[in-house]
């Protein structure tokens, strides 16, 4: 059970529901920020949404396997294992293989984070009559989505597979597509 929130307030806290943020402001955070007071005032709304994060979107996470630490963890691992060098062809062999081992558990775990993620979507388009998030939105998720799928085909040919990515397909910027 998440506790949403707390009923008892300090001395010196300020209620969410009173606090103005400029609708004026060009900056992104304001409206975020403005999106997470409606969500707070509107209890509703703050069911509805507990209710679906507790059902469908994250039951039961697990805090070791069940956020994005998990996911560094396991790249971290396969980085690590690349940077060991060895004297011995045999011990060389060894460890381009647990190189592979590493990269292959990287890769099984971002595709999982990849499905939950379009799980997400449909989930959040379902429960919503309007389609939950506007199409910019959904468009820019669903490009980092993209980037993701490419990036593990990428590290799938490069590493597991030992291909050279032709410089035309590498990315270099996830945020700067032009930048090469």
């Amino acid at each position: 059970m998440r506790v949403i929130q707390n009923t008892q307030m300090h001395i010196g806290e300020v209620d969410i529901s009173t606090i103005t943020l400029d609708p004026k402001s060009r900056d992104d955070i304001p409206h975020i920020l403005r999106g997470l007071q409606h969500l707070y005032v509107d209890q509703g709304l703050r069911a509805q949404l507990f209710h679906l994060l507790e059902t469908d979107i994250a039951p039961k996470i697990d805090k070791r396997t069940g956020n994005v630490r998990h996911l560094k963890r396991h790249l971290r691992r396969a980085q690590n294992r690349k940077h060991r060098k060895a004297h011995v062809p045999a011990q060389q062999e060894r460890n381009d293989a647990r190189v592979i081992e590493a990269h292959a558990a990287y890769l099984d775990v971002a595709r999982q984070y990849l499905d939950k993620a379009r799980a997400t979507l449909a989930a959040i388009g379902a429960a919503s009559a309007s389609g939950g998030l506007d199409l910019a939105a959904r468009s820019e998720i669903e490009g980092f989505m993209q980037h993701a799928r490419r990036q593990i085909d990428q590290t799938q040919r490069r590493v597991i597979r030992g291909e050279a990515i032709p410089h035309a397909e590498k990315v270099f910027s996830v945020f700067e597509p032009h930048t090469e």
